[in-house]
C-alpha cells in the first residue's frame, strides 16, 4: 500500500506540472461534457499542491 502511495504521488506531481504548464487544458476540458469531473479532479489536485508548498 505504502509504494501505491508513493506511486500516486509521483502520477499526480505529473498531473500537478502539467497544468502548470498548460493552464488551457483545463478551459478546453469544460468545453466537454466530461469536463465538469476532470476540473474537479483539478481543483482537487491543486488545492493538495497549494497546501503542500
Amino acid at each position: 500500500q505504502v509504494v501505491e502511495y508513493e506511486e500516486d504521488l509521483a502520477r499526480r506531481q505529473m498531473i500537478i506540472e502539467r497544468v502548470r504548464t498548460r493552464s488551457m487544458a483545463s478551459s478546453y476540458a469544460r468545453k466537454r461534457p466530461s469536463g465538469e469531473q476532470i476540473d474537479d479532479n483539478l481543483g482537487r489536485l491543486l488545492r493538495v499542491a497549494n497546501e503542500n508548498k
